[in-house]
């Protein structure tokens, strides 16, 4: 059985605990009678129903699908009464299966294009029916917060990242329906295009260079319109075993931007922010009141976690984009002059910091800018960054020594 992708998962179960109140009204009022009959009407007034007899071929292919779906509802075919483009869509009823077919897709796809095509469709029923319905609830719960007058970048973010996400789900539905990646690209290159490619192969090939070609970052209008050749590399590396989690999710969402984080970007960031503050103030000659307090600013309930390990944060920290290594290099960079009495010591731990967790360029360059420094006098502060260090550690443990008796 197919099971939602990780980013889908952790976004369910963060939505259930942050929006508990929203999640809660969609869980009990998303399916209410009232809206299965709206929607059932919308859908009787929009399309045409595609009678079994005189469609029984295509009737025969989507049962097909059904089955090796492992899907026992009986599907429904219809066919849009007004529509643009090569398409289909899943109507939005509850434990049906309704099909809406768009344009020309019966003169435009062969058998093996049409098992595809409503593999893909089905592929939505399966994620709306997973999980009691959860993965239905945060589609609609993230469609009333990009609806709110009140939405923020955020919300667009993981709105539309979560709907490539269910794309991504959806063509390995299709992929399992017709048992052949070349099938499903090509449906795929023909519904993204309109037209028929070349090859699956040839379709693929543009799609690498496409996608190498641009610094996708996770909400850019380019990533976006990006979406089939993300779609086609994501099925492609699932298809050899190279779909691992990173690898995924490295084509889908590409590289994260601080001006463009969903989110669960924001909450990864905030904890990572936490993580390396935690790891700058770490020497207790750095917690004067003046520095804690103005770390309280970022997070009221701030106290330094001793568990936190410079050398784990270093592989977990996200600083694949320049926005983001700007964001940590000039947070490191803010906590160097809270405390003038502390002199060099919060910049050479800042210089340690960075160079622990692959910032020290950026950091560099930075502090030179920002400190207006001299690079020759920036060189000389990291030369004598252990130097520095060890005479706070050992200035403050002297502090600390109670006098000895005469």
């Amino acid at each position: 059985m197919l099971e939602p992708l990780p980013y889908q998962q952790q976004l369910v179960e963060f939505l259930k605990t942050e929006e508990a109140e929203l999640w809660a009204w969609f869980r009990d009022n998303g399916r209410t009678s009232q809206a299965v009959e709206t929607a059932r009407l919308d859908l009787l007034k929009a399309t045409y129903r595609l009678d079994q007899i005189e469609y029984e071929p295509l009737y025969l292919v989507a049962q097909q699908v059904a089955e090796s779906l492992e899907i026992d509802t009986p599907i429904t075919l219809y066919r849009a009464a007004h529509s643009e483009g090569l398409n289909a869509a899943l109507a939005p009823l509850p434990d049906e299966a309704h099909i809406v077919l768009m344009g020309p897709v019966l003169e435009s796809l062969d058998e093996q294009g049409m098992k595809a095509l409503v593999g893909h469709e089905l592929g939505h029923y399966l994620l709306d029916q997973h999980g009691n319905g959860d993965y239905a609830i945060a589609r609609q719960l993230l469609d009333s917060l990009t609806w709110d007058s009140n939405a923020h970048g955020a919300h667009f973010a993981t709105a539309r990242l979560y709907d490539l996400y269910t794309q991504v789900f959806c063509d390995r539905a299709a992929l399992r329906a017709v048992g052949q990646l070349d099938d499903v690209i090509t449906m795929l290159a023909r519904v993204e295009t309109g037209s028929a490619p070349t090859s699956a192969a040839q379709y693929l090939r543009e799609a690498e260079q496409a996608l190498a070609s641009h610094d996708q970052s996770m909400a850019s209008e380019t990533a976006a319109s990006l979406s089939g050749f993300v779609r086609a590399r994501a099925l492609q590396a699932w298809n050899r075993n190279e779909g691992s989690t990173a690898a995924i999710a490295a084509i889908v969402e590409g590289k994260r931007e601080l001006e463009h984080l969903d989110l669960l970007g924001q909450r990864d960031i905030e904890l990572q922010t936490r993580s390396l503050l935690t790891a700058l103030l770490s020497p207790p000659w750095f917690q004067t009141d003046a520095v804690i307090n103005h770390a309280k600013l970022f997070f009221a309930d701030f106290a330094v976690d001793k568990s936190i390990a410079v050398d784990q944060l270093a592989n977990h920290l996200s600083i694949e984009s320049e926005s983001l290594r700007d964001y940590f290099c000039f947070l490191l960079l803010d906590f160097c002059t809270v405390d003038r009495r502390l002199e060099d010591g919060p910049l050479s731990q800042a210089i340690h910091i960075a160079r622990s967790v692959g910032l020290g360029e950026a950091f560099a360059t930075v502090a030179q800018r920002e400190l207006r420094v001299r690079k020759t006098q920036y060189e000389k502060v990291e030369q004598d960054v252990d130097a520095v260090l060890a005479a706070a550690l050992g200035a403050a443990n002297h502090t600390e020594d109670p006098p000895t008796e005469s």
